[in-house]
């Protein structure tokens, strides 16, 4: 019978056999078993059959066969009728019969061990079968579970269990090697050791067991052996590290021979026995799965897992000792520290949790492994969660956070009587509180946690275990966080609450350092996200809110509703409850309320399923462990071991957690109506609770012996659903406002990254639930934040916004205003996050302000960011060149080259007649090209701030800029899959036709306005009083900016001529005064010159018409720029014709001829005669410029006598005629020689090409000179500025003739060297050398040189205008490197003090690209630069006062500095340097002027914008510096230099030593007051400057505190002083005053050496006396005499004149009254008691 049994259980994993062993049922044990026996045997198939059988088996034949069977092919086994017969012994075992059996089984394996004849402590594991020793076990478990183990007698269970160690010691030597077999010799001696131990610990933890079996000394031998083969056996194969220590020396301990050892004589380790033999195994191969030892120690980790499942059960019974206890703790925490080894781990979680729960004082030590395990673990590596949480298939935690959760639980009991009113207090020691019930113990613990991880964060140093700490609490709240609402985890919450409450103490927001403030803030955030996110999903969940009574529900209509059946059991429950309760005491049952009895009814609910759900992790985990442990032969553990083992511990989660639950019901029913409860209703009472429970553990016992499913109770989202109701009645989430509150309040902190962190708080709450920006103080406090003065922290609120803008479109319109406002912040990161927003909301189909938003993301094409430039481009590139956008026709393959196809032309073309055609759907071409004009005129319009942009556009405009960077991708954009740049070229042409076509449309229903007879404006019949801008000028402008971009875009290969064709009758409205003509006008001349210009001769009778509509223009349209465009138009159109009669030549003749006649009379000329000639000198000019080529061509063929030379001629006679208060027409004629030495350079010079005789470089001197008009400077610096960048374009355009291709090559233009698109001229252009000395090729290097100290002179002139236009050429100049870079520096930082923003703006900008580029410069120019600004600030104070131009400008030194200051600020040597080159200037004087230098310098400093103290104290150090080589040896000087003056009167002057001595003496006290206010100001001491160590830098975290109260004042010193005895001799008082009472850090300090000691000083009278009328030698020693330090206070304001006024604050016991060095004659020696002899 027994061997039929086993033959069951062994053999059926051979056969396609389903056997599973359940739990013993009442007297009997349940066996199903489903198997098709093998053909082989001999016996009767029994195949598919399911029996029931009751079998305690034993015996050994039958292993014994088997054993033969497997060594060497022995018969099968033979039991068919064996197995019938087991089938008859179902309910009929009885005990006595089962304890029979075990102790022959016992004395069988006894007897066979003493027949081996090995000594006592060998191994005689042999002796013994593996199936042996696992069917002992199967009697052992049957036993225990039926409790009759203690009927065995006692002194067998003893020999019993030494027989068990026996077996166990025996494979304490015993190693597992890397290729043994699950069946090899040391594999199945450590096997039997295991089996071994789990039915030694078996017995032991068996109930009521004799006390005579427990001997400590031998269950510390089984731990201690259990310990061995987990490390040797188990841990080897999972750490490489483990195996070097162990098995390091151990591989070779056969091998004896020398020759097998290495030279070194060190023994082989796995690492170094790979490079000697392939076979051999290395530390990484244990790594492997596949390996046989690998698989050993799977199957070996399994059954020590068994074990530690048995000691847990065994300590639940068992009072071990405090050493034992310690040891299986070490024990269990050592699995925590190997990966992969998950089922050891689980089991140590229940090893320890029983540790935990029996022994509290034990608790602190195992908290403190659990902490000191969670920092050794690496917090980012692929094991860090393995725990799989019970019922959750994708969650999973930390073992070690579930272990602590389980422990934390495991202390909570609940009981009928009422807690104690002082639960734990956190002042006590440990062993007081864990003795405490209910939640007192799990409080303690919880907090003594989190305070011993907190407290490691500030202690920590190196920024690598700083980081470990933070990512140890951000898994553990996150775990936390995830089981928060779980029924099994209810100590989540309290875990969650602790740490809240932690970080709003002193560890954590309440901290002073501010990283600790900061990380608090990140981990304050997630909890509050979570927290949010659950309050808005418990208001949105209906189902919990009305609970059906037990009379409404009808299971017959649906018989599925198990949350049905969950409620009617519920309100059964609770009838039970409260008949019992009633009964017992009548005072427990709470009032009837409906609300109460909803409440109780889903307490009831939660704790019935917590209750019917009672499995364990084990289980769960024992069956994945089933496959793992078996091996190639089939030979695995018993399945039923794990099972059956596993399931003493099942109730262990789920009864803590419904003692949790119950707990906490309770809690909250005592305490509901009080503070953060008030709106808590009460469930139940304490004694209704208590019979809940002892209904629940029934529940529990009965879901224990039922099977998984039998039970159908709670589905697992509603028991979610639940529990998270539940808990918003709890003390976490009734708290949310306060955690909220005080978050918010973080915003005001005064670090920047704890603002940051709170921001970024706040964007996870309003994530979690939207509704919070609907919360006033929310909104106020982000609006605050939004004009942060940290980046980072209107980064932040940028993005909290932004992401809900995205989220939300009406949330979008909302706060649309608050971020564009931070498009241009100065901080990188938020203009690149609005960016970001702001390409989402155009995604949106439903964004309402989407042209406002491209209109904004239109200006960051000039951010000086290159990464926004480029996202700024994708952006419009996926807007309006997405060619996947369009409904294209199938012929996207054509057009193989950049000009465009004929096919792709017609198609163009065809768009003429859409509106005929077109139907009500939206053509995207049209729409495109509608947003494309509607932006560019916005964007033309903001430009300017008069609304009028000057034309034509100039590459940096920014839809040019964006169109040439869509157009012409650089390579690396080409890259990318997505630009397609031949079909973003078809879209172009299309919207420019598209663009013609909207064009003539508008123009057809726009009627002019003219002017009637009288001069009146006549208004169309359908204007209105404020006209709207008409569309036909924005499409114009369009098409103006696409002829820039690309010339080719209005070249149709088709017909190149079409645009100038159709635009050309657009060109005679002279007498239409609408607005905006004259810009259509322009754009219309622009688009026909770019068609004149590059599709080669126009129509005869199209280019007589446009010339003569030109000429009109030219005569009669008083706008210059529509002038500008028509001159320049003319000369293009008179090109193409290269015939004669050209209307350049006529219009020439003509105004040459009105300019002669003006200035050929003597008489003044009228007002329109001067009007006439101004007009004749700019047309004459432009077409100088435009018509160079046709005029001398003309002269050539005769046609014109009028030369490029003669035209100079009348240029300059009309400037040499002009009279001296004229400057409208001489203006106008520098103006028109401007134009033509831009066509013409070489004129500028003489004959002999230089800038002697007969050059114009006089003219231009006296323009350029600073006391010229200022328009007359203006005309010059334009002149300059257009001959450079023209000569700039020409060079590009030279280099770009030989790659660009024409039209027609029969009729190429004579300005071939046109630019193909305005891209390729703005790469050509950055190609130029920007090196001084590599550019000068051209002219245009001698010309900037030659003027270059007249433009830097005119850069800092009194007028805003001049200054703008030189700073205009100065970044030409710069920009192609014509001039040292150098040179420039002073001029720049000048600038910074410009309260001009537009002057200001481009000088920071030409600043900081010269800094970056030639930073090496910056320093040695520095000091001229601050000389250079001084002087700039006097000139714009002196034109403020004599109201010169209107100025009332004053200069902004702040600003300017702080900006300069900013650019040298990003490390302390470039800092320390800019600092050192200002302060060396404090060390040199020339003159009462310069006092008043040094005294702007000082203010200089004060306004610098210091952030850290390291910088001010460098300030106090250098200004030390200065005064200690100049004060001492000074005093001494003006001391003889009064006694020298003594008898001269007041105002006379003193003598040049002397003068110079006072003028120096002044400088010093700006010093020294500079120096006070630096101290004062930044709270800096005296022991603090005198223990700085410039070498040294001073903490990083460590911010100045700045007082703004504190003010600067120098009128203290006169400049003047040194033009009198009197006002020399006050200077002298001042600064012996100002250096007495600088000798607090200074004075002691430098003459430290010489002071004497207070006891001393009479007794050195006479030699002080000596020294002081040695005049050989002058010492510059000083002794400071302080007989009386009260005495003659009131008077000392006598010997500090203005010195209160300047802010030097003095106090009683620091005053020192200097003497007057015999002013009158008198002697020092008799002069008051405070006195300094030298």
């Amino acid at each position: 019978m027994i061997g039929r049994r086993r033959y069951a259980k062994t053999d059926a994993t051979r056969c396609p056999v389903t056997a599973k062993v359940t739990e013993a049922n009442g007297e009997c044990l349940s066996v199903e078993a489903t198997a098709t026996l093998p053909s082989t045997t001999s016996a009767v198939a029994m195949g598919n059959a399911t029996e029931n059988m009751a079998l305690p088996s034993g015996g050994e034949g039958e292993e014994g066969k088997r054993g033969n069977a497997d060594a060497g092919g022995a018969p099968a086994v033979e039991a068919p009728q064996t197995v019938m017969t087991t089938t008859e012994y179902v309910n009929s075992i009885d005990g006595e019969a089962l304890v029979g059996d075990f102790v022959r089984a016992a004395e069988d394996m006894r007897d066979k061990m003493e027949l081996d004849d090995r000594a006592e402590g060998e191994d005689c594991s042999d002796a013994i079968m593996m199936s042996e020793l696992r069917d002992f076990s199967s009697r052992c478990e049957i036993l225990r579970e039926r409790g009759l183990l203690k009927n065995v007698g006692k002194r067998e269970i003893i020999k019993t269990l030494s027989m068990l160690e026996r077996v166990s010691k025996g494979a304490n030597e015993t190693v597992i090697e890397m290729n043994d077999h699950s069946r090899g010799v040391n594999a199945q001696r450590v096997m039997k050791a295991m089996e071994a131990m789990a039915v030694y610990f078996v017995i032991l933890s068996s109930a009521d067991m004799p006390k005579e079996i427990y001997r400590e000394e031998s269950i510390d031998e089984m731990i201690e052996c259990t310990r061995q083969q987990l490390l040797r056996n188990v841990f080897v194969f999972y750490d490489a590290n483990l195996w070097n220590v162990h098995r390091g020396g151990d591989d070779n301990e056969d091998e004896d021979d020398d020759d097998k050892r290495p030279a070194n004589g060190k023994k082989k380790t796995p690492a170094s026995k790979t490079k000697a033999s392939a076979s051999a195994a290395t530390p990484s191969s244990t790594m492997k799965a596949s390996s046989n030892g690998r698989k050993v120690a799977n199957v070996l980790g399994a059954k020590i897992g068994v074990v530690f499942t048995h000691l847990a059960h065994l300590i639940s019974i068992l009072a071990l000792p405090d050493a034992t206890v310690l040891q299986l703790t070490s024990l269990a925490f050592s699995a925590f520290e190997i990966e992969d080894v998950s089922f050891v781990q689980l089991k140590s979680v229940d090893l320890v949790t029983s540790i935990f729960a029996q022994y509290s004082e034990h608790r602190g030590f195992i908290i403190d492994n659990m902490l000191s395990s969670l920092v050794k673990l690496p917090s980012e590596s692929r094991g860090t969660r393995c725990f799989n949480v019970p019922e959750e298939d994708a969650l999973q935690i930390q073992m070690l956070i579930a272990l602590l959760m389980k422990c934390l639980q495991a202390t909570v009991e609940f009981s009928d009587a009422e807690e104690p009113a002082s639960d734990n207090k956190t002042t006590e020691s440990g062993p007081t509180d864990v003795h405490a019930k209910a939640f007192g113990s799990a409080f303690y613990w919880t907090n003594y946690f989190w305070k011993d991880l907190l407290s490691r964060w500030p202690k920590v140093k190196a920024a690598e275990n700083e980081r470990q700490i933070r990512a140890v609490i951000n898994n553990a709240l996150v775990d936390a966080l995830a089981c928060r609402n779980l029924p099994e985890w209810p100590v989540a919450n309290l875990l969650v609450l602790n740490l809240a409450g932690n970080l709003l103490g002193t560890s954590g927001l309440q901290c002073k350092d501010s990283k600790i403030r900061e990380v608090a803030l990140d981990f304050l955030g997630q909890t509050t996200a979570s927290l949010r996110e659950d309050a808005k999903i418990v208001e949105e969940d209906a189902f919990w809110r009305q609970l059906p009574r037990a009379d409404d529900l009808d299971f017959t209509s649906n018989p599925d509703a198990l949350h049905e059946r969950a409620v009617l059991f519920a309100h059964q429950d609770a009838a039970r409850v409260q008949t019992r309760v009633d009964a017992q005491d009548a005072n427990a049952i709470v009032a009837n309320e409906e609300a109460r009895e909803e409440i109780f009814a889903l307490e009831s609910i939660l704790a019935r399923y917590v209750a019917e759900n009672n499995r364990s992790v084990a289980s769960a985990a024992a069956d994945t462990m089933d496959e793992t442990e078996e091996d190639d032969d089939g030979d695995d553990e018993n399945p039923s071991t794990v099972s059956e083992t596993s399931s003493l511990t099942r109730v262990t989660l789920h009864s803590s957690a419904l003692a949790y639950h119950l707990c906490q019901f309770a809690r909250d029913a005592e305490k509901a109506g009080e503070g953060f409860r008030q709106e808590v209703v009460a469930g139940g009472s304490r004694p209704m609770y208590s019979a809940l429970q002892t209904a629940m553990r029934r529940v529990a016992e009965m879901a224990r012996g039922a099977s998984r499913g039998s039970l159908a109770g709670l589905p697992r989202d509603l028991a979610k659903s639940l529990c998270l109701q539940l808990n918003a009645r709890r003390p976490l989430a009734r708290q949310l406002d306060v955690l909220v509150q005080r978050v918010t309040y973080m915003l005001d902190d005064s670090s920047v990254m704890v603002r940051t962190s709170a921001t970024r708080a706040i964007g996870g709450m309003v994530s979690a639930d939207p509704r919070l920006l609907e919360s006033p103080d929310i909104v106020r406090a982000l609006k605050t934040r939004m004009k942060d003065t940290g980046s980072s922290v209107r980064s932040a609120v940028v993005d909290v916004i932004g992401r809900q803008m995205v989220r939300n479109v009406a949330l979008a319109d909302k706060y649309y205003d608050v971020i564009e406002d931070r498009v241009s912040d100065v901080g990188v990161s938020v203009r690149k996050r609005v960016v970001s927003i702001l390409q989402e909301c155009l995604r949106h189909p439903e964004f309402t302000k989407a042209d406002k938003a491209m209109q904004v993301l239109a200006f960051r094409i000039l951010d000086e960011e290159e990464s926004i430039r480029q996202h700024v481009v994708k952006i419009f590139r996926e807007l309006w060149f997405s060619p996947d956008a369009l409904e294209r026709p199938a012929d996207d393959d054509d057009d193989d080259n950049d000009a465009g196809s004929d096919d792709d032309d017609a198609c163009a073309m065809q768009l003429a007649t859409h509106n005929d055609s077109m139907t009500d759907a939206v053509d995207p071409i049209s729409a495109r090209a509608s947003q494309i004009v509607g932006i560019s005129w916005d964007v033309y319009r903001l430009v300017s701030r008069s609304g009028r942009q000057k034309l034509p556009l100039l590459p940096t405009f920014p839809m040019v800029a964006i169109l040439n960077a869509v157009l012409y991708p650089s390579e690396d954009e080409k890259l990318d899959t997505w630009v397609d740049v031949r079909g973003m070229r078809r879209i172009a042409r299309r919207l420019a036709v598209q663009m013609l076509h909207a064009l003539i449309e508008c123009e057809s229903d726009e009627a002019p306005s003219e002017v009637d007879a009288r001069g009146a404006l006549v208004a169309p019949e359908s204007s209105t009083a404020t006209p709207e801008v008409p569309k036909s000028v924005k499409y114009a402008l369009g098409l103006h900016i696409l002829t820039i971009v690309d010339p080719t875009l209005c070249l149709p290969k088709s017909d190149p001529t079409y645009f100038a064709v159709a635009l050309q009758t657009y060109l005679k409205r002279v007498d239409d005064v609408s607005p905006h003509v004259g810009e259509k006008l322009q754009c219309f001349m622009s688009v026909i010159h770019v068609v004149a210009c590059h599709a080669g001769r126009l129509p005869a009778k199209v280019a007589n018409e446009i010339e003569r509509d030109l000429r009109i223009l030219l005569l009669r349209h008083h706008d210059k720029p529509v002038i500008y465009f028509a001159c320049k138009t003319l000369c293009a159109v008179a090109e193409t014709r290269g015939g004669s009669g050209s209307g350049t030549i006529s219009m020439l003749k003509r105004f040459v001829s009105i300019v002669i006649e003006s200035i050929s009379t003597d008489e003044p000329l009228t007002m329109q005669k001067r009007s006439h000639c101004a007009r004749s000198l700019y047309v004459l000019g432009n077409i100088a410029r435009f018509g160079a080529d046709v005029i001398d061509a003309a002269v050539e063929r005769g046609e014109c006598d009028i030369s490029m030379q003669d035209l100079l001629r009348v240029f300059r006679k009309t400037l040499e005629m002009q009279p001296a208060e004229e400057f409208s027409l001489t203006r106008g004629a520098l103006g028109a020689c401007g134009d033509l030495f831009v066509a013409r350079p070489e004129l500028m010079f003489n004959k002999d090409g230089g800038f002697g005789k007969g050059s114009f470089d006089p003219i231009m001197r006296a323009a350029l000179s600073s006391s010229a008009e200022c328009s007359l400077k203006e005309q010059a610096l334009n002149n300059l500025s257009e001959l450079i960048r023209e000569e700039e374009q020409r060079m590009t355009s030279t280099s770009a003739v030989g790659t660009s291709t024409a039209v027609d090559d029969t009729s190429v233009s004579t300005k071939a060297s046109v630019l193909k698109s305005a891209q390729k001229r703005a790469r050509a252009s950055e190609k130029l050398q920007i090196v001084n000395g590599q550019s000068d090729r051209s002219i245009a290097g001698g010309i900037a040189q030659r003027y270059w100290t007249d433009v830097l002179s005119l850069c800092v002139d009194a007028d805003h205008g001049v200054r703008l236009k030189g700073l205009h050429l100065v970044e030409v100049v710069l920009r192609q490197g014509l001039v040292h870079p150098a040179s420039a520096f002073p001029t720049l930082i000048a600038l910074q003090i410009d309260s001009r923003q537009s002057v200001k703006r481009l000088a920071r900008k030409l600043l900081k690209a010269q800094v970056h580029r030639h930073g090496e410069f910056f320093e040695h120019q520095l000091t001229h630069g601050v000389e250079q600004a001084y002087t700039f600030k006097k000139r714009l104070e002196t034109a403020a006062r004599r109201g010169e131009n209107g100025s009332r400008e004053a200069s902004d030194t702040d600003g300017g500095f702080a900006f300069i200051y900013g650019l040298v600020n990003s490390s302390r040597t470039s800092r320390n340097a800019f600092l050192n080159t200002l302060l060396r200037r404090f060390e040199t004087t020339s003159g009462s002027s310069d006092v008043l230098f040094l005294r702007f310098l000082a203010h200089v400093v004060t306004e610098l914008p210091f952030t850290s103290v390291d910088e001010t104290l460098y300030v106090v150090f250098q200004l030390n510096r200065v005064i200690s080589l100049k004060g001492g040896l000074l005093l001494e000087h003006l001391t003889q230099g009064l006694r020298a003056s003594s008898e001269k009167s007041d105002k006379e002057a003193p003598d040049e030593e002397f003068k110079r001595n006072v003028e120096l003496a002044g400088a010093l006290s700006v010093v020294l007051l500079l120096k006070s206010h630096v101290k004062r100001s930044y709270g800096l001491s005296d022991a603090r400057v005198a223990s700085y160590v410039p070498t040294e830098a001073t903490r990083n975290a460590e911010v100045v505190k700045f007082d703004s109260s504190v003010t600067f004042e120098t009128s203290v010193i006169d400049a003047t002083a040194s033009r009198s005895i009197a006002g020399a001799r006050r200077a002298a008082d001042t600064f012996r005053d100002l250096m007495t009472r600088d000798a607090s850090d200074f004075a002691e300090n430098m003459f430290k050496d010489s002071a004497t000691k207070p006891g001393r000083r009479r007794r050195n009278a006479a030699k002080e006396t000596e020294a002081e009328e040695d005049a050989e030698t002058p010492q510059r020693k000083a002794i400071v005499k302080d007989d009386d330090e009260d005495e003659g206070d009131e008077n000392d304001e006598a010997y500090m004149p203005g010195l209160r006024s300047a802010g030097v604050v003095t106090t009683a016991k620091k005053r020192r009254r200097a003497t007057d060095a015999n002013v009158k004659g008198k002697s020092p020696k008799k002069s008051p008691k405070k006195r300094l002899k030298f």
